[in-house]
């Protein structure tokens, strides 16, 4: 029933986006949004200074484009990293990841992003600081109320979930810093971080090249789980596994391009142009080599073996990300038997689950095969932009209740 203006601002792995969400009630909504991509060498290593400099640059952008009223309008700051969240405006960053600007770690990622609105002279500062995956969760329930999980794959990967205040063991710890309204709520919405699982790098099955994907990363040991299925590593495994089948003459001839030798040359996007060629001489593969490796066409023999490893790195993706649905699944209908009854509905967004060729079909496959007939219960639904409505929601609940 909400209704209000609200500018987003969603701060994600690839991208920043901007947008104004009018909230008209009765689950409606209209959006205008502008996207744009983070420098890669500001990905790489930068300063708090220079990356909050440039998303607000991109919110000055946006609000004098469409002469937004900003004395009266409400701003979300949709942030996808690793935080300890201390308020509805404030937070701890852990940690990064696809990202590196050391001096942001341990501080207050809206402080430097107010700061950096004050100094461009845009008459606005964050009302709410919300993570995507909460985010994505709140859009989908403002659109169906049987939403019980927020997920991202794209770029990176997580989930939130609802959950019974009695079933989160460490909230207790929290109360201190906690608003007494939150401390008196009977279900709480937990931000799992599950691009951590694994992280004694034992439990998941890894191999060589997710071994060397990780190490080569600015974070090893840390969001395994991520590097093994989201958007912006599933192309830098199957890169390495090329390269080594290359360089030990096992498929192509001659040397690899320096292309394919660089790291993060081969795309996801690549795999899933790959994975939808319909042509039985695989067309795609020679042309990708031609025009983005610089390589001579591989014998169609090659192209299939391209074609199998492309399609194994993809279907991984999705059995993991298939296994952790269903794990939340089984998490929130283990200690009431009548929820297994209940619809459990899946929100997400993110260009992997959206776009990538069968990927939601390969997700439900695999929460089919693991949860049987319980399975019917549950259904994944991509939800384009469902992280900014449920952002803009969240700001116009914090400013009702102020």
């Amino acid at each position: 029933t909400e209704q209000a203006t609200v500018l987003t601002v969603d701060f994600g792995g690839t991208n920043v986006r901007v947008a104004m969400v009018s909230l008209k009630g009765n689950r409606s909504f209209t959006t205008q949004a502008e996207k744009v991509a983070i420098p890669a060498d500001m990905r790489d290593h930068t300063d708090g200074e220079t990356l909050f400099g440039f998303v607000a640059d991109q919110v000055k952008k946006y609000v004098e484009k469409y002469n937004v009223d900003v004395e009266h309008a409400q701003m979300a700051f949709t942030f996808s990293y690793a935080t300890k969240q201390t308020s509805l405006t404030s937070g701890t960053l852990v940690r990064w990841a696809k990202i590196n600007a050391p001096d942001v770690v341990g501080k207050d990622p809206v402080v430097f992003l107010n700061e950096a609105l004050e100094k461009r002279g845009v008459g606005m500062k964050v009302t709410a600081l919300v993570n995507d995956t909460v985010s994505t969760l709140v859009g989908g329930a403002y659109l169906n109320p049987e939403t019980k999980v927020g997920m991202i794959v794209g770029t990176g990967c997580n989930a939130a979930y609802i959950e019974r205040s009695e079933a989160i063991g460490k909230l207790p710890s929290y109360h201190a810093q906690m608003d007494q309204r939150v401390i008196d709520s009977d279900m709480h919405i937990v931000n799992c971080e599950w691009a951590n699982f694994g992280e004694t790098l034992s439990v998941l099955p890894m191999t060589t090249y997710d071994r060397e994907t990780d190490q080569g990363t600015t974070n090893p040991g840390l969001n395994v789980f991520e590097k093994m299925m989201s958007g912006m590593y599933m192309g830098e495994i199957v890169r390495l596994i090329l390269l080594d089948l290359w360089e030990s003459g096992k498929l192509g001839e001659g040397k690899p391009s320096d292309v394919l030798k660089t790291p993060y040359k081969f795309l996801s996007m690549y795999m899933d142009q790959i994975e939808r060629d319909e042509s039985g001489q695989l067309n795609q593969i020679s042309k990708l080599f031609a025009e983005v490796f610089g390589m001579p066409e591989p014998s169609l023999v090659d192209r299939r073996i391209i074609r199998a490893i492309v399609d194994h790195v993809a279907l991984r993706s999705a059995r993991l990300c298939g296994m952790a649905v269903a794990a939340l699944f089984k998490l929130y209908t283990s200690r009431n038997p009548a929820r297994f009854e209940e619809p459990f509905l899946v929100a997400s967004d993110g260009s992997v689950i959206s776009k990538y060729f069968q990927y939601k079909e390969n997700v439900m496959e695999t929460v089919r095969g693991i949860l049987g007939d319980a399975a019917k219960v549950v259904k994944v639904e991509c939800m384009v932009d469902a992280s900014a409505h449920g952002g803009a929601v969240i700001a116009a609940m914090v400013a009702k209740t102020d």
